[in-house]
């Protein structure tokens, strides 16, 4: 059943269902009345919690009050963590149990992606709001809302088993239990791992919360709380469910003024060019969808998750981050941003907090030449690991891009959204990957993405890279490895904000062990030792496949995003992206030859309309 999407699923019992079932209900169900309190048909006050017991994970609980139209709220408890989202007519709150703290917005919200409601609040309206349309649980859901409750009971065979009982004859372990007060009491749904409660009628204070009066509370934008739960969690309903559409690039080639998106062989290829402003719009224009996706896991999803482990508003903390490196960052850079924000529906904010992330969270690397490989072609390997659980790889994107004003012709593998450069290669035959270290913290420097594309830019030899890093106020801690296709010389980097490191081909160091004839290489814990060992085995054989396989599990992390084979003297670069199903280091390299792009006509047909955008950025 692996090729078919549960989305497919759920059409065909739909399908099933309206012919063949929905004809033969004819007496209403005992249990009608309860489905038609939970998804809203019947309105009145409902308190559901549902409990669900992993041998992994533990104990989950998950708890709806509705109390009015209008004044409901929705609680979480996982672990340790208790999370409750109360909302009313007056206010949206976000409580964390665990550190005793509430976030909390007042007034009226005003933004399009506030959580909007019918005025019949149900737990079926509530799902409809927070699960995301891409996402596979869209299926169930919409099912759910074109079937009566008699429908849904029949289709759940549920037969009576005793009084005030019922046992499903799709599994024994299904049973339904209701309190002999019969409406106004309270109905049991159990199953082999968990259970649902549900009280109908009127509700009292939520009791089953820990006191709060002392807390401490945190006024935030109202319209702010609200986007930040309504995108986290709709992607995150995206991530852990996602439906056939996410993982698939379209197969059209689409074309705006100064940009073109294609896809090769699975790949999206984004060929960008013009002023910053230009770039940044078609940029925009062209992946609308996946930068958002983008921004939502980054800004949204992940913030939601780290407010929850820190105790602190997570988009203040970019803010902070942000305001320390923005003395740093080129006006050419944050015109560009803003533009792609623009383009995109964005807000600019948003794209400016988003394409700081990586300071925040802090991969292996390596380069091979001469007697190291079969006919002295440097190829320069870099492994990204980083949080594939988050979805980037529905943004994975190549750009291909050509400024107008000087600067050098580059690729950047990468996501839509962020402007930013954690893998790439110039037209001088320069190529750079980098590795996260420690070191959090120190943000009074040049953000590590934006110091990576400065180099893609500004340099033409290794010596000029060198020097852009070692004269530039540095960040955090990060590893790198550069190489020179010109020149066949590579050299790899430790750098933190106050020190830099450089390591050429050959020379041992303490954390890397003996150096290795014409190679330099980066990586940590045992990932060293498989990366040794696999170079060792293949000098002098390393050709283009034998280069891909030494980026292989174990030297890839379960948490592997994507990889790059970059073949700086040819101007080529082989490109493997995770996806749903597998990280980069199991999925087939796709090939692009930057010559092709370069050498192909600017100005593409224009099949959208765009204007200048103005900016007050200098």
């Amino acid at each position: 059943m692996k090729g078919m999407s549960y989305r497919g699923i759920g059409c065909v019992v739909l399908v099933v269902y309206t012919v063949v079932i929905a004809p033969a209900v004819a007496e209403p169900h005992p249990l009608a009345s309860l489905i038609d309190r939970l998804t809203g048909r019947d309105p009145g006050n409902v308190q559901v919690e549902v409990c669900v017991e992993s041998p992994n994970d533990g104990t989950a609980e998950v708890a709806f009050r509705r109390y009015s139209d209008r004044h409901w709220d929705l609680s979480l408890r996982l672990r340790d963590h208790q999370v409750r989202l109360e909302r009313d007519e007056s206010a949206a709150s976000l409580g964390l149990t665990r550190h005793q703290r509430r976030f909390v917005g007042s007034g009226e919200p005003t933004a399009n992606d506030r959580i909007r409601l019918p005025e019949e609040v149900s737990v079926l309206s509530l799902a409809d709001h927070l699960i995301s349309d891409a996402s596979d649980l869209a299926s169930y859901l919409k099912l759910a809302e074109t079937m009566t409750a008699d429908q849904m009971l029949t289709l759940a065979r549920l037969e009576p088993a005793g009084t005030n009982r019922w046992a499903s004859e799709w599994s024994e372990d299904l049973v339904i239990t209701r309190h002999p007060d019969g409406e106004t009491g309270a109905y049991r749904i159990a199953w082999a791992a968990g259970r649902v409660e549900v009280s109908l009628g009127a509700l009292g204070p939520n009791d089953t919360d820990v006191d709060s009066r002392d807390w401490q509370e945190q006024e935030i934008d109202r319209d702010e709380l609200e986007r930040t739960i309504v995108h986290g969690l709709r992607r995150m309903t995206e991530v852990l469910r996602p439906g056939p559409t996410l993982d698939q690039a379209s197969a059209q080639t689409t074309e705006v003024e100064y940009g073109r998106l294609s896809n090769l062989n699975g790949q999206r290829v984004a060929v960008l060019y013009g002023t910053p402003e230009q770039i940044g719009r078609a940029h925009g224009q062209l992946l609308a969808a996946e930068a958002r996706r983008c921004i939502d896991s980054t800004l949204y999803m992940v913030g939601l998750g780290e407010t929850v482990a820190s105790g602190e508003w997570f988009p203040d903390t970019l803010r902070a981050i942000r305001e320390r490196v923005s003395p740093h960052i080129p006006g050419a850079h944050t015109r560009e941003l803003y533009a792609m924000a623009d383009a995109a529906g964005l807000t600019r904010e948003e794209a400016e907090l988003a394409n700081v992330f990586p300071e925040f969270f802090h991969c292996s690397g390596f380069a091979v030449m001469d007697s190291a490989t079969a006919d002295g072609t440097l190829y320069h390997g870099r492994v990204l690991d980083y949080m594939t659980a988050i979805g980037l790889h529905h943004a994975d994107t190549v750009f291909v891009i050509e400024p107008d004003d000087g600067r050098h012709r580059f690729v950047n593998v990468g996501y839509a959204g962020f402007i930013g450069s954690v893998t790439g290669m110039n037209d001088q035959q320069l190529s750079l990957g980098e590795m996260g270290g420690a070191g959090q913290g120190h943000w009074d420097g040049v953000p590590m993405a934006t110091l990576m594309r400065r180099a893609l830019e500004e340099c033409s030899t290794l010596n000029e890279v060198k020097t852009l890093w070692a004269e530039s106020p540095r960040t955090c801690e990060y590893y790198y490895v550069f190489a020179d296709g010109k020149t066949n010389d590579a050299v790899a980097v430790a750098a933190t904000h106050d020190s830099i490191e450089f390591l050429a081909p050959g020379k041992p160091h303490p954390r890397l062990g003996e150096g290795i004839a014409d190679t330099v290489f980066i990586s940590q814990g045992e990932r060293v030792a498989h990366l040794r060992q696999r170079i060792d085995a293949g000098h002098g054989k390393i050709d283009t496949e034998a280069a891909m396989r030494l980026m292989d599990r174990p030297v890839a992390m379960t948490s592997n995003l994507h990889n790059v084979l970059m073949v700086p003297e040819y101007l080529t670069i082989h490109v493997a992206h995770a996806n749903d199903d597998a990280i980069a280091a199991d999925r087939p390299y796709v090939e692009i030859d930057l010559n092709t792009f370069w050498s192909q006509a600017k100005q593409p047909e224009t099949t959208i309309q765009s204007h200048e955008l103005e900016s007050s950025v200098p």
